[in-house]
């Protein structure tokens, strides 16, 4: 989902990891909920990291670097199948992902349950613009 649109809603999960209801992307950010998402690190053969710099756009940490791509896990969706949806959409890849970690939902990661994946390519980028900035 893209920023400035509809709002955007997202399962609250519990301290394991559990759902425990639905609430607006808003609602879960202003009052520190737990919920979950997932971050993807694509590096190629020659083992370079591909970063992207946030869209001006962005309500939380526009113009900071961040991840390959990222982003929250829908409503009844795994983990895969949101970070396999964040990649297509801000990078326009499709490729094979593998699960690294899961990391604890703390105050660190804005109470966020994080599955961090990865994936070696060397298929062109095409950056979506409403994600991220090109410097």
């Amino acid at each position: 989902m893209k920023e400035n649109t509809k709002e955007e809603f997202l399962e609250v999960v519990d301290e394991d990891n559990q759902v425990v209801r639905i609430a607006s992307r808003y609602e879960i950010h202003k009052k520190g909920l737990r919920h979950r998402s997932v971050h993807i690190f694509i590096f190629n053969t020659q083992g370079d990291l591909y970063l992207q710099k946030r869209s001006p756009s962005k309500d939380q940490y526009p113009e900071h670097w961040d991840t390959s791509a990222a982003g929250h896990t829908d409503p009844g969706e795994s983990p895969l199948e949101a970070a396999q949806r964040e990649l297509g959409e801000e990078l326009g890849l499709e490729v094979e992902l593998t699960e690294v970690l899961e990391y604890p939902a703390c105050r660190e990661t804005g109470w966020e349950f994080v599955t961090l994946f990865m994936a070696q390519t060397d298929a062109p980028v095409h950056l979506n613009l409403e994600e991220a900035t090109t410097g």
